[in-house]
């Protein structure tokens, strides 16, 4: 208890240092009046365009003027799924005025923030910054602690449940597994209700208190958070029932099927909803979270089956508790006519004295590493996958919040790796008996045992750290997610497609003639994985579009449009990418272009 409630403190302390401001999911892209811009004469609404899709149902925007009197209509619209707007009082007098917006980002995670614009004089920057919402830092915190109780309860439950059913001898030592299982369900409850309690404080800016109220409970868990909620409740539920199965197919199934539901239920909601290659991520996630179970949970499950057979063995004062494979089993109080090349009498003869001894557990070893090194493998394939896809290039690895916690998150999963293959392939073999040093005896190999133990220990306590640091990831915006944009001058974004990456390249990013290029890449290089494109262009908040236009291929996977005059009023475009896979499939790719 300790030792968790270190590891617990340690990783509160690193959401705590991590969450800084809300790192918003949708990307404001534009806004009429622009932020901080000075206006002649007061205008008639207020519109702002995010980088995705957002939803209304929790929050809305609201204009104040400095002394936080409401100047607009109170009646929040949304013309486009990005775009959001408000109308305003009709003459509003001079001064400074503050745009505060809470909306849900399509990958499900709240996004609050202020904007300011005046009227007829210079912005008070003092009497705004007292208006604007501030950023609920607590709140952050409070999600990423809900974040990591979710994460941590649920892969303890259903990765212990596995291994109880296709890893554990299940002769002794089993109670305290079935305890494991049932602490680590009421976990993953608490951390779920407590990630839906500050979903829906942080999307609607009025408090914890929203949760009795229905309607906004409906809302919260109406998108693709409810689905996830169900589906790791649904695993968390059908692993409990696992542990008090008597029939062995039974058991496994309801562990297999325990595990799977809890893998599968994270990935539902998140990032990998708004990737470019929704399956893909989604599934790429799916393998990672269950991965992830079968490792960690496995682990806890391990540690708990050596510690309670070293400490049942470990009678007298020399704590012997096995011996050399091939010296076969002892206890203090073996008779000494006992034959240990009896392989039957070792199978059925504990350390104590009970079944589940040393050729029993070293089975369980054996099974666990072999379980371990497959979960490892598909960790490592679901993760570098889900990374290429969020990240999107190696400068935004070290360039981006995003990119430098990944790092962080692979550098100690990293380590925990190194010790899991050091205790595979030195440590283990010495416990199975191919590397007993001289004349260590029963003290040697007993020692091995523990050695073994506290090692598996290490390795639970570093993975508990990766979900922390895996809480504070789902907080912050991938590089991927946020396009390119830049106020004025060329615009460069790259967004991930079917089959590879689309890079678009818009020159001058003027109002007048411009020239677009697209290029579809796969693995960095040119590739052809459309067959023919389209390209619309529209401007929402001035009502204007779309207009299509085709480009002409210049090369592989090479489209332009040498000069289109269609963007000749200043705004931010939606330019949308139109790529045909087949005769009856296509890809729609979009991006927000501003153009001055």
């Amino acid at each position: 208890m300790a030792r968790l409630a270190l590891v617990l403190a340690v990783v509160a302390a690193v959401l705590g240092l991590a969450a800084g401001p809300a790192a918003a999911h949708a990307v404001v892209v534009s806004s009429t009046p622009a932020d901080r811009e000075q206006l002649t004469t007061a205008p008639s609404i207020v519109s702002i365009i995010f980088s995705e899709a957002v939803d209304l149902r929790l929050g809305g925007v609201t204009v104040l003027d400095t002394s936080g009197e409401r100047v607009d209509d109170g009646t929040t619209t949304q013309p486009t799924p990005e775009q959001v707007q408000v109308g305003l009082e009709p003459d509003l007098p001079n001064g400074t005025y503050i745009v505060n917006y809470r909306v849900v980002s399509a990958d499900g995670h709240p996004v609050g923030g202020a904007l300011v614009f005046s009227v007829g004089t210079a912005i008070d920057e003092t009497s705004a910054s007292g208006v604007a919402q501030a950023e609920d830092t607590t709140g952050q915190i409070a999600a990423g602690i809900a974040r990591f109780l979710a994460y941590l309860g649920a892969l303890l439950a259903s990765g212990a449940a596995f291994f109880t059913w296709f890893v554990h001898d299940r002769m002794s030592h089993n109670r305290p597994l079935v305890r494991l299982v049932l602490v680590s369900t009421v976990i993953g409850v608490v951390g779920l209700v407590a990630l839906v309690v500050t979903q829906a404080t942080l999307a609607t800016g009025t408090g914890p208190l929203d949760v009795l109220n229905l309607d906004v409970m409906a809302d919260t868990l109406g998108a693709s958070l409810g689905w996830s909620v169900v589906a790791v409740l649904t695993g968390l539920a059908v692993s409990a029932v696992a542990m008090y199965q008597r029939n062995e197919l039974a058991g496994q199934v309801a562990g297999f099927y325990g595990m799977l539901g809890v893998g599968v239920g994270f990935a539902l909601w998140g990032h990998s909803t708004e990737s470019g290659n929704a399956w893909l991520s989604i599934s790429a996630d799916a393998v990672h979270g269950a991965s992830a179970s079968l490792w960690f949970g496995g682990l806890a499950a391990l540690s708990i089956v050596l510690v309670g057979r070293i400490r049942a063995g470990g009678a007298g004062e020399s704590d012997a508790v096995v011996l050399d494979m091939a010296d076969g089993v002892t206890t203090p109080d073996a008779p000494p006519e006992a034959d240990p090349a009896d392989d039957a009498a070792v199978a059925d003869t504990d350390v104590g004295g009970e079944p589940g001894g040393v050729v029993d557990t070293v089975g369980v070893v054996v099974r666990f590493s072999t379980m371990a090194t497959i979960s490892v493998v598909l960790l490592a394939i679901g993760g570098v996958a889900l990374a290429w896809i969020e990240v999107g290039s190696l400068s935004a690895l070290v360039e981006s919040t995003y990119g430098k916690v990944l790092l962080a998150k692979l550098a100690v999963a990293a380590v925990v790796a190194v010790l899991a293959v050091l205790n595979h392939l030195r440590l283990l073999p010495a416990v199975l008996g191919d590397d007993v040093e001289p004349g260590a005896g029963d003290a040697g190999n007993a020692a091995r045992w523990r050695r073994l133990s506290t090692y598996v220990r290490f390795e639970a306590i570093g993975l508990a750290a990766v979900l922390g640091l895996t809480a504070v990831l789902v907080g912050l915006t991938p590089p991927a997610q946020s396009s390119a944009v830049s106020p004025s001058g060329p615009f460069n974004g790259t967004k991930s497609v079917a089959g590879g990456q689309l890079n678009m390249v818009l020159t001058p990013a003027l109002a007048g003639t411009n020239a677009i290029h697209l290029q579809y890449q796969n693995a960095g290089r040119p590739a052809d994985i459309a067959q023919n494109v389209t390209l619309q262009f529209s401007l929402p908040e001035k009502g204007i579009g779309p207009i299509e236009r085709v480009p002409v291929k210049a090369g592989v996977g090479h489209w332009t449009v040498n000069a289109t005059d269609d963007l000749s009023i200043p705004g931010t475009w939606k330019v949308e990418d139109g790529k045909r896979l087949g005769e009856f499939e296509q890809e729609i790719t979009s991006f927000y272009v501003p153009v001055t």
